[in-house]
């Protein structure tokens, strides 16, 4: 503990030099100009060798996520009451009226000095809340509210709208098996929470300022945030002491609108299809264009909408526009595809035919006689020629004689056969060529006959 006890002292030491103020070098049209009042912690106190200037490590510079422009009114071991001193500063004042933002950090060595922590270090003892002791701590308390009242004053004064990021005290000491740095983290508990709850916290709340909880962050983190054998926050602490800040000042951005859309329909139609838009907060402005637009496109531009509908005549993609109350502004992009036109439809689709049921049975007509014909001759049947075998005169007398017909031929067509077109002088060449044929034979055999004989 000799090194912490060095470091006390030095710090008990410079409490007694004249403020100094260190000014971010660089700026930007973006950036936010921060104007950090504080002790060694907003210093930046043990982040870099040069402990003569505010350190750029430190959490005012990495605000905004470290594009800010940085008043620095801070130095280590200043109490309460020494920064009240420095506010005098016309210097100081400039700054203040010209913040954006504006850090409060300071408290801390008002307990420091009253606890007399560089002795008790020093002496290696652990701390006892005697009468004495908690005398001098509600005095410090006192003292603390009173000076941080004179602060805010001040700075309201010369700055009303800028907002004020109030931070709370947190316990530099982490637990231990060590009796005395046990003393040292029971003690840092028992102080810091008291302070937080009966005067820091309150007069941030009184005061309209952003409270951000250094207490909560660093609680059981001591070793991941602080220097080791220091009460003063590492890199990594400052980075969480500016992720606090931007925290507390986002909540101070409006959200955006929500915009809804709505539409008529989904199912294909011919169109148009009426869109029905609404925000969850008060609108002063509503407008349509076709595309995907940007909100400053509709500064100059837009179809103004009038009783929160419009109609989407074809389809493809549109932005709606919303401006609020409060000047805010919102888009939304859609997209209409289910705008069809007449010849586009689809047909409608095919109906089961209905069924038919059977007719009524109607009385049978009533049949006309039919017609006499005249009968038809009939048509001589042709015989084909075949080849004869010789007969004798028995089969010849049974033969049956050719019955001669009418001469009159009828065509009669039968199915799938050529209407017979012959004439009778055809079937009078056949049987004469048949009568030729039998007298031929009939010749032959006698021949035969009187041979034998």
């Amino acid at each position: 503990m000799k090194k912490g006890s060095l470091l006390f002292v030095f710090i008990l030491l410079l409490s007694s030099f004249a403020a100094s103020i260190g000014f971010a070098q660089e700026s930007g049209k973006d950036k936010l100009f921060v104007a950090a009042l504080g002790d060694s912690i907003t210093f930046g106190y043990n982040l870099q060798e040069d402990k003569t200037k505010p350190s750029s490590q430190a959490f005012p510079y990495l605000i905004n996520e470290g594009n800010a422009e940085v008043a620095n009114i801070s130095f280590p071991g200043w109490t309460s009451s020494q920064l009240l001193g420095a506010l005098s500063n016309q210097e100081t004042l400039l700054a203040l009226q010209q913040a954006d933002v504006i850090t409060l950090n300071i408290g801390s060595n008002d307990y420091l000095q009253a606890i007399g922590l560089q002795e008790l270090i020093e002496n290696q003892t652990p701390i006892e809340f005697t009468p004495e002791l908690q005398q001098k701590i509600a005095a410090a308390s006192a003292q603390l509210s009173q000076n941080l009242q004179n602060i805010l004053q001040t700075i309201r004064q010369n700055n009303q709208t800028a907002p004020v990021v109030f931070y709370n005290m947190y316990n530099p000491f982490g637990a231990s098996e060590d009796p005395f740095l046990l003393s040292l983290h029971q003690a840092g508990e028992q102080i810091t929470l008291t302070v937080n709850q009966q005067v820091l916290n309150p007069i941030a709340a009184a005061s309209g300022s952003l409270l951000v909880d250094t207490y909560s962050a660093f609680s059981g983190n001591q070793a991941a945030y602080i220097i080791p054998g220091d009460i003063h926050p590492n890199a990594a602490g400052h980075q969480v002491l500016g992720a606090l800040a931007d925290q507390a000042l986002a909540s101070l951005v409006p959200a955006a609108p929500t915009v809804e859309i709505v539409f008529s329909t989904t199912e294909k139609t011919e169109g148009p299809v009426t869109v029905t838009v609404s925000a969850d907060q008060d609108v002063l402005e509503m407008k349509w264009l076709p595309g995907e637009q940007t909100a400053d496109k509709f500064s100059a531009a837009g179809n103004v909408i009038n009783g929160n509908t419009f109609d989407v005549p074809e389809n493809g993609t549109y932005t709606v526009y919303v401006k609020t109350q409060e000047q805010l502004e919102a888009v939304k992009t859609f997209k209409i595809e289910n705008i069809v036109s007449k010849e586009e439809e689809e047909p409608p689709a095919e109906e089961e035919p209905p069924v038919e049921e059977p007719p009524a049975e109607e009385p049978p007509a009533q049949e006309e006689p039919p017609k006499e014909e005249e009968p038809a001759e009939e048509q001589p049947v042709t015989e084909q020629p075949q080849e004869e075998t010789p007969v004798n005169e028995t089969e010849k007398e049974e033969r049956t004689p050719v019955k001669e017909e009418s001469t009159t031929p009828v065509v009669t067509v039968k199915k799938n056969e050529l209407p017979d077109t012959a004439t009778a002088a055809y079937n009078y060449t056949a049987a004469g060529a048949v009568m030729i044929m039998i007298g031929a034979g009939t010749m032959l055999f006698r021949r035969r006959r009187a041979r034998v004989n």
